[in-house]
């Protein structure tokens, strides 16, 4: 057979060329080794940060199942099943997984930036921690008469008022002990929390389901309403079109 009359492995139409298939495997086998040393050192840097390895393994998640959903896409199309089906839903199917695939690889994007934004918050929590109180009274009783006094909330030394505001309403609600360390506290309750958004509950999944079904069906329903209207409209436009032939025609 040909070279033209195959398209894949799968059809066995052709011999493979046994130096170029070795070329192939050392290639994909170089880029292998080389992702999985990347990966490797990723969790080597990341070793004691648990919330963000847990990202890490969401992001390895995300990228198997990609690469499940794609060989079994590959497969589908080289063998029967999929000869009567429009190439249309085909590229509708990958379309949609890919988008979903870059959808995950976003929100675990957007966790690394929320949990960089939370230990740098950290850092500020305790540089608030070291100003001291007499130099914090000093400030706003300076700022008291000011035009604009509003605008000291804003200041470092307003946040560090804020913070050990908060700190104290807090220790004092829950009857905890003075050195209770609050900026620990609320790092890892935010670090948590990010862990917990990660993990997608199925009643979330179906809602986007449920969600995108009705916008398939409204797009249906407009579609549907389009082509009534157009042909309503030649109706009109021919009826109208024999009408006055016909006058035409008595004339």
């Amino acid at each position: 057979a040909s070279s033209e009359d195959s398209s894949s492995l799968f059809n066995l139409k052709e011999e493979i060329n046994f130096a170029e298939a070795c070329w192939c495997f050392l290639i994909l086998l170089t880029a292998t080794i080389i992702i999985e040393t990347f990966t490797e050192w990723i969790e080597w840097v990341l070793q004691g940060k648990g919330h963000f390895l847990v990202i890490v393994n969401k992001v390895y998640k995300e990228v198997m199942i990609l690469g499940l959903i794609s060989f079994l896409l590959f497969c589908s199309e080289q063998g029967p099943l999929l000869d009567d089906l429009d190439h249309s839903w085909i590229i509708s199917f990958e379309f949609a997984h890919i988008l979903l695939f870059f959808i995950g690889i976003s929100f675990c994007l957007l966790s690394v930036v929320v949990c960089v934004l939370v230990s740098r918050g950290r850092r500020s929590w305790d540089a608030y921690e070291r100003y001291d109180i007499q130099e914090l009274t000093a400030y706003f009783a300076a700022k008291k008469n000011h035009t604009l006094k509003f605008l000291s909330g804003f200041t470092p030394k307003g946040q560090a008022v804020q913070f050990r505001l908060l700190k104290h309403v807090f220790i004092r609600s829950h009857k905890l002990p003075p050195e209770f360390h609050f900026q620990e506290y609320v790092h890892n309750v935010m670090l948590n929390n990010v862990d917990q958004v990660l993990d997608v509950e199925w009643t979330s999944w179906l809602a986007v389901a449920l969600f995108t079904l009705a916008g398939a069906l409204l797009n249906q329903l407009y579609e549907w309403q389009d082509d009534h209207d157009s042909s309503e409209e030649s109706t009109h436009y021919y009826s109208s079109t024999s009408t006055e032939e016909s006058t035409h025609h008595r004339w």
